[in-house]
């Protein structure tokens, strides 16, 4: 499993992916700027940093807005809303970039927190839950939600509803997770604009990060000869984690 965003790496070790940052800048702007929900899915293979990017993106894009982060685990996908229930309870550390003496948000457990057969008493469910999420981002909130390729299926189901019935409020909702791992590559179906041409974002944007060109990879590792760097470059497909994940010497 890879680590929590929070513990993700910073530092000027980060390279390349301007045009993805950006992306999320903008839908982060829109959703200040006009009240409403924005979502950012942000896709890619095991190791190609995904958490990483993120990280990022909310130092630059985000540094003074709250952040509430939740993390998927393989072992907990037997618990309803786990995701959210990590990222909104109390007791969590506080996030960077809450306001000074704002409260973190949390999470209240809605009426029927188990979603039962019933179409219409899960829609009531999922509707409870929106109303709280609602509130906690009513003066703006980025809410992560990491490696939903572990999610629960209450959690996917709450995630879908949230995407058919947007967050009223000035919420960036950003989905994390690697599409192999999951029934389908699109799980809440295709996204507005796939490149997000248009200077004005649409409300859901799909990010898909790809490897590494050689010339980036040069920049994460200056010392290293061309030849050296090539071979690594060769054996790794550009893949940052991977990268990271070789010995240190000649290959």
């Amino acid at each position: 499993m890879t680590p929590g965003l929070e513990n993700a790496p910073t530092g000027p070790c980060f390279v390349g992916r301007g045009a993805q940052l950006a992306r999320i800048g903008k839908a982060q702007a829109a959703a200040l700027g006009h009240g409403r929900q924005m979502v950012c899915e942000v896709v890619g293979e095991p190791g190609i940093g995904k958490t990483r990017f993120v990280r990022e993106a909310l130092e630059r894009c985000a540094p003074t807005v709250p952040w509430a982060v939740g993390t998927c685990a393989p072992d907990e996908r037997g618990v309803p809303f786990h995701v959210f229930r990590h990222a909104l309870t109390k007791g969590q550390p506080p996030r960077r970039g809450l306001r000074a003496g704002r409260p973190a948000p949390t999470w209240a457990e809605p009426a029927g927190a188990v979603p039962p057969a019933s179409d219409a008493r899960r829609f009531r469910t999922y509707q409870a839950a929106r109303r709280l999420i609602g509130l906690a981002a009513r003066d703006g909130l980025v809410l992560v939600l990491d490696d939903l390729h572990w999610a629960d299926a209450s959690s996917t189901g709450l995630i879908a509803h949230l995407l058919r019935y947007p967050v009223p409020a000035p919420l960036l909702l950003v989905l994390v997770y690697r599409p192999r791992q999951m029934a389908t590559p699109m799980p809440f179906g295709p996204p507005e604009s796939d490149e997000n041409a248009d200077p004005e974002p649409t409300s859901r944007d799909r990010i898909e990060l790809r490897p590494l060109g050689l010339a980036e990879v040069a920049l994460l590792h200056p010392h290293v000869d061309q030849a050296e760097l090539r071979a690594r470059y060769d054996l790794t497909g550009g893949n940052p984690g991977y990268l990271a994940a070789l010995p240190a010497g000649p290959a």
